[in-house]
């Protein structure tokens, strides 16, 4: 196996109805957010690592749910105010302005992404992205 073929899995008998020619082996990797998180892990290592470390101190925040996914080929985590259901995308990327690693959230909208802190201050994103998520 080359370095980007994924292993697949074919059903050894297709549902009842359903033709076997029209069954596609899914690639694991599309079956399961953590099993792509894990191939993202090789290309994204320092945004999961970032990212990781916001987890961390959201733990501290039982209030809101951290949780990592992959989104379109990169690592992010969903932020979630439990209570009201809101939730916030959260992603890494690189400010070349400020020569460093930020954390960036992602509007859902599709507008221009915004800068929360920099990945060496994961409690100042966290508390970025609480004040966002309470409409302050």
């Amino acid at each position: 196996m080359g370095l980007h073929s994924h292993p697949v899995i074919a059903p050894a008998h297709p549902p009842r109805g359903v033709p076997r020619a029209t069954l596609q082996a899914t690639p694991v990797a599309e079956r399961s957010p953590a099993a792509l998180l894990r191939v993202l892990e090789a290309v994204h290592s320092e945004r999961l690592t970032a990212l990781r470390a916001l987890v961390a101190v959201f733990a501290d925040f039982p209030e809101y749910s951290a949780a990592l996914i992959p989104v379109g080929g990169y690592p992010a985590l969903s932020v979630a105010r439990i209570s009201v259901g809101v939730s916030r995308l959260i992603g890494v990327a690189y400010s070349g302005s400020r020569g460093e690693w930020w954390y960036a959230g992602v509007r859902r909208d599709g507008g221009d992404a915004f800068w929360l802190a920099s990945v060496r201050e994961p409690r100042r994103a966290a508390h970025e992205i609480i004040a966002e998520l309470e409409g302050r």
